[in-house]
């Protein structure tokens, strides 16, 4: 592991004011409540970063589930289109432990310390943002209704795209 990414990471640990330690290329941290999740990437170049932000809802029926489901995922895709509202990182879903996770790839040896910083900063914002919605539309969505919910342009913007 190379020392750019002690040294960012001793960067971090000073604005979270945390004690951070690196274990097999891998620090975990938590933040009002939620757990953030780094890998320094066998190739050198990256950080995978990741947080689990909702459990995926559980319902009685297979048929109840798939509706359930579908629509959660609709928001969510529809959500990322041009990352317009999950300021360029990405849902994935961890099947295993039933949660849905927001995830990022940074680059470590093209990034500054303070960059670097603003970029965890930027996740954990967007992260918390998500986090809240997604438990509210899980309430909504286990009530039996099937609302969309607003969510606040968090970066990227589509209007200048042209759509054929």
């Amino acid at each position: 592991m190379p020392q750019l990414f002690d040294d960012l990471i001793r960067a971090l640990a000073q604005e979270i004011k945390q004690e951070l330690t690196v274990e097999e290329n891998r620090i975990a941290f938590e933040i009002d409540g939620l757990v953030y999740d780094m890998k320094y990437q066998a190739d050198g170049e990256t950080v995978f970063m990741y947080a689990y932000i909702a459990e995926i809802p559980t319902q009685d029926s297979i048929i109840q589930r798939a509706t359930v489901l579908a629509a959660l995922y609709q928001q969510l895709l529809q959500s990322q289109y041009f990352f317009c509202k999950t300021a360029g990182f990405t849902f994935g879903v961890d099947e295993d432990a039933n949660f849905i996770i927001l995830q990022s790839l940074l680059p470590v040896e093209s990034i500054r310390e303070q960059a670097f910083v603003e970029a965890v900063e930027k996740f954990v914002q967007t992260t918390n943002v998500w986090h809240g919605l997604l438990e509210k539309l899980i309430v909504k969505y286990q009530e039996g209704h099937m609302p969309e919910i607003e969510v606040p342009s968090l970066g990227g913007d589509a209007s200048g795209f042209i759509r054929v």
